[in-house]
């Protein structure tokens, strides 16, 4: 399942995401009747036998203005099963004084 188009040129996705580069591909992820999207560290869509309980959980970094510093992840780990799920990941936000 995936939200976003993959592999667009890099004027596409700076228009879509203001970056320069293509959407992460999405990545579905089951714990019995809970299930997410995993979208680069973001969780997605989150359900609990197909309603939607949460659209979206992730780590925002804001300086004084309140301007959302973007991160750069790495180190992402994700242990999936049938009834489980796991994500973990190093995530770095750098501008200026921060």
């Amino acid at each position: 399942m995936s939200d976003g188009p993959a592999g667009m040129d890099p004027a596409a996705a700076h228009l879509l995401t203001g970056r320069d580069r293509s959407p992460d591909p999405t990545r579905e992820l089951r714990a019995g009747p809970v299930s997410a999207l995993l979208n680069g560290p973001d969780l997605r869509h989150i359900r609990v036998g197909g309603i939607e309980l949460i659209q979206r959980v992730y780590m925002a970094v804001r300086d004084a203005p309140w301007n959302t510093i973007p991160a750069t992840v790495t180190a992402s780990r994700i242990e999936a099963g049938a009834d489980r799920f796991s994500v973990a990941f190093h995530a770095e936000h750098r501008h200026e004084a921060i």
